[in-house]
């Protein structure tokens, strides 16, 4: 018999890949028994193909659609996602995957550096919320729904 891992999508900014605090959430994730799906391993290759460094270095429609594309299919082939919400960063992709995972019924757990009423309603159905990189780390979230 053999342990299945649960595969979890991390959902974040491309301006935070290849950062430490990336490495350790990742670290932490897997240290709970999770695969962790970076999808920023995926979207090297994209980028790639189309020339650039990152998909924020001016995308084409065809890149975008690519990326867009590929996460997709990532989300839909995890179990869970993990989605961190960085303090300094706008983004479009996290929020997108969050709907994205929440659609197909998939479990939904959000670092967000506040509680933020669009984040934690009800509605949006996150099923666990930890609101400091502390609270993930030592795994005290603000609440975890059924």
């Amino acid at each position: 018999m053999t342990d299945k891992k649960i595969r979890i999508y991390f959902a974040h900014s491309t301006k935070s890949w290849k950062s430490k605090r990336e490495e350790k959430i990742i670290e932490i994730l897997e240290s709970r028994g999770y695969e962790v799906v970076n999808p920023f391993d995926y979207e090297d290759a994209i980028n790639k193909k189309y020339g650039v460094n990152a998909y924020s270095d001016n995308p084409t429609e065809p890149h975008a659609n690519d990326i867009v594309e590929k996460d997709y299919e990532l989300v839909k082939n995890c179990d869970e996602l993990f989605a961190w919400f960085t303090r300094d960063t706008s983004m479009t992709g996290t929020p997108l995957e969050v709907c994205w995972a929440k659609n197909m019924g998939k479990k939904v757990t959000v670092l967000y550096y506040r509680k933020h009423p669009f984040i934690w309603s009800k509605r949006i159905g996150i099923y666990k919320l930890y609101i400091s990189y502390q609270d993930f780390k030592n795994d005290k979230p603000l609440f975890v729904r059924d």
